[in-house]
């Protein structure tokens, strides 16, 4: 999979990329997306680390998903 580094990612959310943008292995957005979504619908609120073990892909992928699942409403952000 070739990655598109036009888009940065660095400091957005906070989260250390720097290691992990030369890594090869990389799970596509769109399916972390759809994962996500599956997950929150199946049981509700869920932690970022919950969701990071179950889409197995690196920390800083499900942040920026989720970011943009909350800019399209289709998520939001509480405290458990």
């Amino acid at each position: 999979m070739e990655f598109d580094l036009e888009e940065s990612y660095e400091d957005r959310e906070w989260v250390v990329k720097g290691p992990h943008i030369s890594l090869e292995r990389r799970r596509d957005l769109g399916d972390i997306k759809k994962l996500v979504l599956d997950l929150l619908g199946k049981h509700g609120r869920l932690r970022l680390s919950e969701l990071w073990r179950q889409a197995d892909c690196h920390l800083w992928e499900i942040s920026l998903v989720l970011k943009r699942l909350k800019e399209e409403g289709l998520v939001k952000e509480t405290a458990l």
